[in-house]
């Protein structure tokens, strides 16, 4: 048998995938997650599992997610079918495996489809019969998991209390809960149709499963806790449905406690490496290959409600969103009307979140699972959750700002505006690239609280919405440096750094107006053929038009000869010639005050770093004072534009008696305001955030004044910040159609 050093991988290319693997991977090594029982390849991964015996097919590209003949969502369903692993949410892959054909398993229920005979019949006529309750046998069943289920929740929330730990853990055990009993109230309380009892069934089952898996992986923690060291042999959680996963420390993380994991990695790195792999195949299961006994066979009578990838988060959302009993904001409108705004799961927070109930007919006629209720059935129940007590002074990490005062004055609360929440209809556009936050290199670093708000934005549209809104930004979007081709990356860079000075300085002479706002196409043209600068490249004439037609709505104009670039005040920007050197070599640009030419020398990440970083912080500034003048309600006196000026400059870290001026921006040798990775030292620009959001009269506030401002620890005041900037992008992303562009990180942290 060759060995891997007799391989090449051009060798390694033409072989076929078994025989690469065998010929690769058969020396036997001590055992870890980076082995495998089996091995598969896919184009260019290979897929191991260190503890199956199987692979399954796995999604890669794109998923549409339907619920089918049985009421679930068949493969793509996180409680029948392994899924993509998402780090927020570890305990999917800790959710009980469904039961093979012929197998025994004490949670059988929680899978079994319902017959008409599984629910008491209404009396009446014969005619008006239907499906009421459940059945008096069956519900008994179902009555005692879910008994026994919450005793177990009340023995792991009682292990976290005297933890004094893990006060994130209670609050999602606590709002899980809620919604396992919310649904069985609605599946023993109201009558309906089969189709609607078979729902809320489903509905129920799901719930179940997922609060157990939640408990799994929480009983395994405290297992493993009680009882450290090496010699520790904590529960197994090898009876659970497992999942996929890309990571190789979250890998050995789920191999440790037992749980069914398949390993996803580049095909040549294992095929080169160190890799056991016991047995090779070429096939990946499909569910129905075993037997599952699961429909995969979309209902017609309901639409896709999701249609991206399966490894975004907004894959489980979508399915936790279409549901009768969901989450959502209630909000009295200024004219007295109580309004249901839907929410992602993860702005669940029992202070805000109810639950309605939404009949079928009413859910098959929408495109998503967003409309307000208007329904037979609608039926508000309060989310009504135990609050836990909070930690005392002498346990808290970071001090309150209560102290002096009970709570804080807003006196400009103001009037309320009408606010359209994407509160129905239209299915969620394709997420935009320029929308996703990810680590690049040469670029800042992404601040993890601010991408997991974006990841969970609720994307769909209002239904009477005849055109989305244009995405405008007040400065160049960071993304367009971002691009792979450095040819092109070049000419956006140097493009830019030619009409900086100047775009800064106009943007700042037309404060407080913040009009001046151009397409994400008319930024990328105007980069892309030097407007402005000393050598524009020509323009088609359509995209000129297009140009000019975008740039004449912010009183901007633009030659023909794209030179120059005239604004309404009558300041052209243009650059000039030197009187000494003459015309300005097009590769020649100045940043800190040092030249640089990128044709020569290349893009270095001494430069696209901070470039990109100041894009991320001025535009992030803009659209926030942007949102603060569409929410906002201050009386236009000159004593409200100063308070509302010095809420803004407290946000993004600026001292009190400083100068209004958003595009100023203080080059520190660190990370601070809300970029600090220092909780303590960031929480206090995350409280002035929270007081600016306050005197928005319509904003879904998550966590009150008195809640932000007394001592907080460490894991409640994460969770603040992260419920506080999940609502902002939410709010941002209903009134603009886009994510607000968040603030990044000049330094690693």
């Amino acid at each position: 048998m060759q060995t891997t050093t007799a391989l090449s991988r051009a060798d390694l290319e033409r072989m076929q995938p078994v025989d690469a693997i065998r010929a690769c991977c058969s020396v036997p090594r001590p055992f870890n997650a980076m082995h495998g029982q089996i091995g598969v390849i896919r184009n260019q991964h290979i897929i191991t599992s260190p503890n199956m015996p199987w692979v399954p097919d796995v999604q890669w590209q794109t998923s549409a997610v339907a619920l089918c003949h049985d009421m679930r969502f068949g493969r793509d369903d996180y409680v029948l079918w392994p899924q993509w692993h998402h780090e927020k949410y570890p305990y999917l892959a800790a959710i009980p495996r469904p039961p093979r054909p012929g197998g025994a398993s004490p949670y059988a229920r929680m899978w079994y489809t319902p017959s008409v005979s599984d629910f008491v019949m209404a009396q009446g006529p014969a005619e008006d019969r239907r499906p009421g309750y459940v059945h008096k046998g069956f519900e008994e069943e179902l009555a005692d998991l879910r008994d026994g289920l919450l005793r177990d929740v009340q023995r792991i929330l009682e292990w976290l209390s005297a933890a004094q730990d893990g006060t994130h853990k209670s609050s999602r055990l606590r709002t899980a809960s809620t919604c396992l009993r919310h649904s069985w109230a609605i599946l023993t309380s109201y009558g309906g149709t089969f189709d609607e009892k078979r729902l809320e069934l489903a509905e129920f089952q799901r719930s179940w499963l997922e609060l157990k898996g939640m408990v799994n992986y929480l009983e395994w923690e405290r297992e493993a806790t009680q009882h450290p060291g090496p010699t520790a042999q904590p529960i197994r959680l090898k009876d659970c449905i497992g999942c996929v996963v890309d990571n190789a420390l979250i890998a050995m993380g789920l191999f440790e406690m037992g749980i069914p994991l398949w390993f996803v990695r580049d095909k040549m790195s294992v095929l080169q490496g160190e890799v056991y792999i016991q047995q090779a195949t070429s096939r990946a299961m499909k569910p129905g290959d075993q037997d599952e006994a699961f429909s995969t066979t979309p209902d017609p009578t309901f639409p896709v409600i999701y249609q991206q990838s399966p490894r975004d988060l907004l894959h489980y959302h979508a399915q936790h969103q279409f549901s009768r009993i969901r989450a959502v904001i209630q909000r009295v409108s200024p004219a007295g009307q109580t309004i249901s705004t839907d929410i992602p799961q993860s702005l669940i927070h029992r202070r805000d979140a109810a639950t309605i109930l939404v009949d079928l007919q009413t859910m098959r006629a929408q495109t998503s699972a967003g409309a307000d209720g208007a329904a037979s059935l609608f039926a508000p129940l309060a989310a009504v959750a135990s609050n836990s007590s909070g930690p005392s002074a002498s346990s808290a990490l970071f001090r309150g700002r209560g102290s002096q005062r009970r709570g804080r004055q807003h006196p400009y609360a103001g009037y309320g505006r009408p606010f359209g929440a994407s509160t129905a209809a239209k299915p969620a556009p394709v997420v935009n690239d320029l929308f996703v936050e990810r680590n690049g290199e040469a670029q800042p670093y992404v601040i993890e609280a601010w991408a997991s708000a974006i990841e969970s934005i609720d994307r769909r549209r209002p239904l009477g919405e005849t055109k989305p809104p244009v995405n405008r930004y007040a400065f160049p979007v960071p993304k367009l440096f971002s691009a792979t081709n450095p040819g092109r990356l070049e000419i956006f860079l140097t493009s830019w750094l030619h009409i900086r000075p100047h775009w800064v300085g106009q943007v700042r002479a037309r404060q407080p107006r913040c009009d001046l706002a151009l397409k994400t196409q008319t930024w990328r043209d105007m980069l892309m053929f030097g407007m402005g600068g000393p050598q524009p490249r020509p323009l088609g004439q359509a995209s000129l038009v297009a140009v000019q037609a975008d740039m004449a709505r912010c009183g901007l104009s633009v030659s023909s000869d794209l030179r120059a670039i005239t604004f309404d005040n009558g300041q052209r920007l243009c650059v000039q010639p030197s009187r000494i050197s003459g015309p300005q070599p097009l590769h020649h640009v100045s940043w800190n005050n040092l030249p640089y030419n990128f044709a020569a020398d290349g893009v270095t990440e001494i430069v696209l770093r901070p470039v990109m970083w100041e894009l991320h912080e001025l535009n992030f500034r803009f659209d926030l004072i942007t949102l603060d003048a569409c929410l906002g309600s201050d009386d236009g006196s000159l004593r409200a534009t100063m308070k509302r000026e010095n809420r803004l400059l407290k946000c993004w870290g600026a001292q009190d008696h400083q100068f209004y001026d958003p595009t100023h921006i203080d080059w520190l040798p660190h990370n601070t305001a809300l970029a600090d990775p220092n909780m303590e030292r960031r929480l206090r620009c995350v409280r002035y955030l929270h007081d600016l959001c306050a005197t928005w009269p319509d904003f879904p506030i998550p966590v009150s004044a008195k809640e932000m401002d007394e001592d907080l620890e460490e894991d409640v005041a994460i969770r603040y910040e992260e419920i506080l900037y999940a609502a902002i992008q939410q709010t941002f992303y209903d009134l603009f159609g886009r994510p607000m562009v968040p603030p990044r990180r000049l330094f690693q942290a």
